[in-house]
Parts: C-alpha cells; structure tokens; sequence
C-alpha cells in the first residue's frame, strides 16, 4: 500500500530500462506501463493517461495492433479516459479492444470476458443502462459457462449484473442476484471476506428499493457489525 514508494521505484525502474535497452525495447515498455499505473495508484491521473498512450502508441508500432500487450494497453488506456471523466473516450477505446480480443482469442477467452465486462461499464459510465445490463448479462453467461457459477470473476461479473438491474429500474431482478451473490460469497469467501459483506450491503438496498425497510434494516445491521 506504499504508493509513494512503488511510484519512485518504477520511475527509476524505466528510466534505467530506456537508459540501457531504448524506449521501445518491450522490457522498457512493460516497465513504462507499471509506471503509468502507479501514477493511477497515487491518484495523478492526468499523467497516468500521458503514459499510458505513450505505452499504447509505442506497444502498437513495436508489437502490432493486435499483440496481446498492445491490447492491455490499449484497455489501460480506456481505463485512464475514465479516471478524467472522459467517458466517450473510454467507450470507444474499449470498444475496440474488445472487438480486437473477440477476434484474437475469441469470445469465451477470460481476457475477451474481461474486456466485455469493461465495455458493459463504459455503456453505464455515458447513461447507456440498456446496452450495459445486455453486456453484463453476456459477460456473466459466459464467465458462469467457462470458468463456473463460483469463480471469483463469474461473481464479479454477477454483482454488476445486478446493478445493472437496478440502474434500469427492475428491483426484483436486482434482488434476486443480489442474494444469488451473497450466498454464493459466503459460501466460497466466507462470510466476513470484504466482497461478501459488500453484496450484503448491495442486498440490504435491494430490500430498500422494493420497498421492505425492515429487511433492508436487518442486513444494513448485519454487515455494520
């Protein structure tokens, strides 16, 4: 959690990496991509975004457009749009780095899955609920297929299925995931890991929003202590 300090030691790092192998050497690269996050970490995002597209500028022309780093840059940089605010920018670039993954990996790769789970937000992040609950909705049958029902990122992808319930307005879907996330944290995390209380709270407001108070009261109780 030393943010500060991983920051300083990955400014040092591609430094001596552009120093001895060349800024587009793929170890500079790599290091100049840790660099980028780590501006991110210490909340510069403004530089976080400069280093990113220089990353996914130089990864392009030295890998390809469709190399698998080229790509990751690529969403870092989608990433970093969304950082500033720039939430048009973001869709785009993950747009993109979806379908480029979609046709390099195919749909069901984990990074292909992870790249429609980041485009799903991106559609939420511009007002677009439709179009995100319909990517989460892919994003979570296809993870539920692939790596199994309780798989950590089938869970993810299973919490943000139900907010995407939730920003279009269906309560009782949004609950009913909400409870399939929560038991099923409980069961494979345990029940006092940090995702697990966190769906206890998403459940408590799905009580709230369908209009049981003192459901929403006991589970808020529940997870405060």
């Amino acid at each position: 959690g030393d943010y500060e300090k991983a920051l300083e030691y990955n400014k040092r790092c591609y430094e001596l990496s552009k120093k001895v192998f060349g800024e587009k050497h793929p170890d500079t690269l790599a290091s100049l991509n840790n660099l980028a996050s780590s501006y991110g970490d210490v909340g510069n995002y403004e530089q976080q975004l400069e280093y990113n597209k220089r990353c996914y500028e130089l990864r392009k022309k030295v890998l390809g457009e469709e190399h698998p780093n080229t790509l990751t840059s690529l969403g870092n940089l989608a990433s970093s749009y969304g950082n500033i605010g720039n939430y048009e920018q973001q869709l785009e670039y993950n747009k993109r780095c979806y379908e480029l993954r979609k046709k390099i990996s195919g749909e069901e790769h984990p990074y292909t899955l992870t790249s429609l789970g980041n485009l799903a937000t991106s559609y939420g992040n511009t007002g677009n609920y439709e179009k995100q609950l319909e990517y989460n909705e892919r994003c979570y049958e296809l993870r539920k297929k692939v790596l199994g029902e309780e798989h950590l990122d089938t869970l993810n992808s299973l919490n943000k299925l139900a907010k995407s319930f939730g920003d279009v307005g269906n309560y009782e879907q949004q609950l009913e995931y909400n409870e399939r996330c929560y038991e099923l944290r409980k069961k494979v995390l345990g029940e006092e890991h940090p995702d697990t209380l966190t769906s206890l709270g998403n459940l408590a407001t799905s009580y709230g929003n369908i209009g049981n108070y003192e459901k929403q009261l006991e589970y808020n109780k529940k997870c405060y202590e």
